[in-house]
């Protein structure tokens, strides 16, 4: 019974951090579209004759890289302690793959089968393929 239970700890543990890992990865996303929109703001005001000095022109160009960075480091960290986590428990990941398998933190494989898409999902990436090439023309 004691067995079972720290088997169940060990697997909430994991989904914990793997949650964590998503949290990390979305905010690290929204912080350089916000850094993106910086430099971009920057650029505008650069292209209508405003004088920007050398030195900000350059950190925002490098703040996204940073972001991406330190997201990537924190997220390398997360992911080892759930290999940790998922050795020691010696459960399987949620895809079925035993705890010897190569793939570390439930990460799909790259000879992996794409996902078939449905018409429907098609039609929605053209959309939104279409919208950012409206979106960027008109600037």
């Amino acid at each position: 019974m004691e067995k079972r239970r720290e088997y169940f700890r060990l697997e909430l543990k994991w989904y914990e951090l793997q949650r964590y890992s998503f949290d990390l990865q979305r905010t690290g996303e929204l912080d350089a579209a916000a850094a993106d929109f910086r430099l971009l703001q920057l650029l505008h005001l650069k292209s209508q004759g405003l004088d920007i000095p050398e030195d900000l022109e350059e950190r925002f160009r490098t703040e996204r890289l940073n972001i991406e960075i330190r997201v990537r480091e924190r997220v390398d960290a997360v992911e080892k302690c759930m290999d940790e986590v998922r050795h020691e428990g010696g459960f399987r990941l949620p895809s079925g793959e035993p705890t010897d398998s190569p793939t570390s933190s439930g990460k799909r494989k790259a000879n992996d089968e794409e996902e078939e898409e449905t018409e429907g999902e098609i039609e929605e990436r053209a959309v939104r393929k279409k919208r950012r090439k409206v979106f960027s023309d008109e600037e």
